[in-house]
C-alpha cells in the first residue's frame, strides 16, 4: 500500500455499479422499490431507518435487506436532505458484497442458495441477517477459491516436471 495514498487499498464503487447491484438484488427478490419510503427517508422523516436495533430501534418493521437497499439507493441520490454517510456506506458495501456473492453462487449452481436468499430477504433483526449474509459471502469466496485452485491444479498437471540438477 502506498503511504501517500492510503485510500487506494479500499474498494470503490461507482454509481453505475451500485445501481446495478440494487437492481439485480431487487430482481432476484422480485421486489420493487418502495418509492414513498425512499423519498420520506431522504427527506429526513425516518432518520433511524438504518439504525442497528441494539443501539436504536428503527421504528419501521422492514426486512434488513430492504433497509440496506434503501440506504444504498440514498448513495445514488446524494446529497439529499438527509444523508447519513456512515450508515449509508455500510449499506452500499453490503449490497455490493451480497450481489457479488449471490451472483457467484447462482452461476455455480450451489445447492441451498434459494433457501438462504429467502431467509436473508425476510430477516428483520441484524444478527440473523448478518449470519446469513456472512454465510453467502464466505461461500462465494470459497467457491471462487476452489475454482481457482482446481484450474491451477489442471494447469500444473499438464506441465511436465522439471528436474533440478543434483
Amino acid at each position: 500500500m502506498n503511504a501517500k495514498t492510503p485510500s487506494s487499498a479500499w474498494p470503490t464503487y461507482g454509481f453505475e455499479e451500485v445501481d446495478h447491484s440494487i437492481a439485480n438484488l431487487r430482481s432476484l427478490l422480485g421486489r420493487n422499490a418502495n418509492q414513498q419510503l425512499q423519498t420520506e427517508f431522504e427527506a429526513g422523516l425516518h432518520p433511524d431507518l438504518l439504525s442497528y436495533e441494539k443501539v436504536q430501534a428503527s421504528g419501521i418493521p422492514l426486512p434488513i435487506l430492504e433497509k440496506y437497499l434503501i440506504g444504498a439507493a440514498t448513495f445514488l441520490h446524494q446529497f439529499c436532505n438527509f444523508y447519513d454517510m456512515y450508515r449509508v456506506c455500510r449499506c452500499v458495501n453490503m449490497v455490493q458484497f451480497l450481489n457479488r456473492a449471490i451472483s457467484v453462487l447462482k452461476a455455480k449452481h450451489v445447492p441451498g442458495l434459494e433457501e438462504r436468499v429467502k431467509r436473508l430477504a425476510r430477516e428483520t433483526i441484524h444478527d440473523p441477517f448478518d449470519a446469513v449474509a456472512f454465510e453467502l459471502i464466505t461461500a462465494a469466496r470459497a467457491t471462487l477459491l476452489v475454482s481457482t485452485l482446481s484450474a491451477q491444479r489442471r494447469c500444473c498437471a499438464a506441465r511436465p516436471l522439471r528436474r533440478t540438477p543434483a
